[in-house]
């Protein structure tokens, strides 16, 4: 006849105290085991996410130079360099050098457009109430994007204006031959510092 039968594993445990005592113990081992591993897996994920986060931490503390109206920087173009007096309010860059007597070998004037963006298309620049010829730099990123040499006096053309070729967010007016003589081209670094009294 056909009929139930019982399986002898459980038949076994069953009728053996001992023996489940056994399987009891190793299904504790076997839990024990897993959790071990899913602890030390944890561990070692807490400790990747430690370690990434502390890389930015590094990287945040450079420091930009402060950009503000009056301050001197010193400028460095190529192989060359420079102290700017800094115009970083609309009203300093406005003025720029107009009115100034003269603009001194190794001096210029470093306009700021960086904050909140860079200077709006086109960037034009005038002649308005200059005294003398300059040269300008115009520099995006820490690189030279375009050149102009010799912006003229107002005296010599009156209301002459110069736009760049691409947008800047820097842009340095420096002596008339400054560019020439110390063979400025586009496509040089620059970098800025404050200036050490």
């Amino acid at each position: 006849a056909v009929g139930y039968k019982k399986c002898c594993c459980f038949d076994m445990i069953g009728n053996n105290p001992q023996q489940a005592a056994k399987v009891f113990i190793l299904i504790l081992i076997v839990l024990g085991a897993v959790v071990f591993g899913f602890w030390q897996m944890a561990k070692k994920n807490t400790n990747m996410q430690m370690v990434q986060v502390t890389i930015p931490e590094k990287k945040a503390s450079a420091t930009t130079p402060p950009f503000i109206d009056g301050a001197v920087m010193r400028v460095a173009v190529g192989s060359a360099t420079t102290s700017a007096e800094v115009a970083q309010s609309n009203a300093k860059k406005t003025l720029g050098l107009g009115k100034h007597e003269k603009l001194d070998a190794g001096t210029g004037m470093l306009f700021v457009f960086n904050n909140p963006g860079p200077c709006p298309n086109p960037c034009s620049f005038w002649n308005k109430d200059m005294l003398f010829p300059i040269d300008i730099v115009w520099i995006r990123d820490g690189v030279v994007v375009d050149l102009y040499e010799h912006l003229p006096s107002y005296k010599e053309a009156k209301d002459f204006t110069v736009t760049p070729k691409t947008k800047v967010n820097f842009i340095l007016e420096v002596p008339d031959g400054f560019i020439k003589t110390n063979n400025i081209k586009i496509g040089d670094t620059v970098t800025y510092e404050p200036e050490k009294n």
